[in-house]
């Protein structure tokens, strides 16, 4: 799995993607999200935007450990997150 990296949020909270298959992911944030809803944000060199339709959200510290598939990615974003090609 091809992580980590950093994810900035839309309330500008940095976030880490700390695993990835290009598709199911996990997200570590300061900021929770309910599962059903979608994580957005943004890592840095990559144009469009990171988005997660959440499956599970779990507090873990100070943080939260959000699970869920990566949604609406483009062909960018999947090479970026998975650029063996696997």
């Amino acid at each position: 799995m091809n992580a980590p990296f950093d994810l900035t949020l839309p309330s500008g909270a940095l976030g880490t993607i700390v695993e990835t298959d290009g598709d199911k992911s996990l997200v570590r944030s300061p900021e929770p999200s309910p599962p059903g809803s979608t994580l957005r944000g943004r890592i840095e060199g990559v144009s469009c935007e990171f988005q997660l339709k959440v499956r599970n959200c779990k507090k873990d510290g100070d943080s939260f450990l959000i699970d869920g598939r990566v949604k609406n990615a483009t062909r960018e974003m999947k090479q970026f997150l998975t650029p063996s090609g696997d």
